[in-house]
């Protein structure tokens, strides 16, 4: 069963899941780089696989791996506290909702913003984003 907050509910919650979004968009930057270093090493490469650096490669790849697990995890942990992770790469997060009338909608927050200001409908996403309070 999906969890409900209420504005105080989110902001309470927030202050744990903060600290992961943070995690999970500097983990996401640091696997896209890792991502990319693979990408050159691996780009040179004839199509026989000669001249690859197998043990950069392996040690490089455990380390995309090990990235992948953290972002992952957060994400995980993002979940458990009923909260929606909606983007990766920019940590915007979702906290479900309901409306004045009943309806549902999303209080939403992103990596950088002080506190929870803004919300939109299930079918809105960021661009309909609208200030607080949910009318």
């Amino acid at each position: 069963m999906r969890r409900v907050f209420t504005l105080d509910e989110a902001e309470e919650a927030l202050e744990q899941v903060r600290p992961l979004a943070e995690m999970m968009v500097e983990g996401r930057r640091a696997l896209a780089s890792l991502q990319a270093r693979r990408d050159e090493l691996l780009a040179p490469v004839p199509s026989n696989g000669g001249g690859i650096d197998t043990a950069a490669a392996a040690a490089l790849n455990s380390r995309i791996d090990d990235q992948a697990r953290k972002v992952a995890n957060s994400v995980a942990r993002i979940h458990e506290l009923g909260a929606l992770v909606k983007g990766l790469d920019d940590g915007l997060i979702d906290f479900p909702s309901r409306g004045p009338s009943g309806g549902d909608v999303l209080l939403c927050w992103k990596v950088g913003e002080p506190e929870i200001a803004w919300w939109h409908g299930p079918e809105d996403g960021f661009a309909g984003r609208r200030p607080l309070p949910v009318d």
